[in-house]
């Protein structure tokens, strides 16, 4: 097999692969699509009012969303208020806190 033939044969795999991928990527954004309408249209058909708002206030709704969305679920009050509690006593007497490597050897983690 000549090398011009080789390479010919190797840019028909690579157009084949890019083919595929093209197709893939087309369905992916396809159904996406398909599933953002269908979610929409379901969410709008439960909240009508969110049609009637005003731009400025769509944004800013979808702000509100992303960040809750984005942010972490809130955090056990009982927990923060023992960190809250041993955080005081350290900055009232740092001389009880440990190092990372003491803290380690007590609990026997390397």
């Amino acid at each position: 097999m000549s090398h011009s033939t080789s390479t010919l044969k190797s840019e028909r795999a690579l157009g084949r692969r890019r083919l595929r991928s093209d197709v893939i990527s087309k369905t992916r954004n396809t159904w996406c699509s398909f599933t953002n309408r269908l979610n929409s249209r379901m969410i709008a058909e439960r909240f009508p009012e969110l049609a009637k708002l005003p731009i400025e206030e769509k944004r800013l709704l979808l702000n509100e969303l992303c960040e809750d969305l984005s942010s972490p679920d809130a955090p056990d009050p009982d927990i923060v208020k023992i960190l809250e509690e041993r955080w005081k006593a350290f900055k009232d007497d740092p001389s009880g806190a440990v190092t990372l490597e003491e803290f380690r050897k007590r609990i026997g983690v390397s």
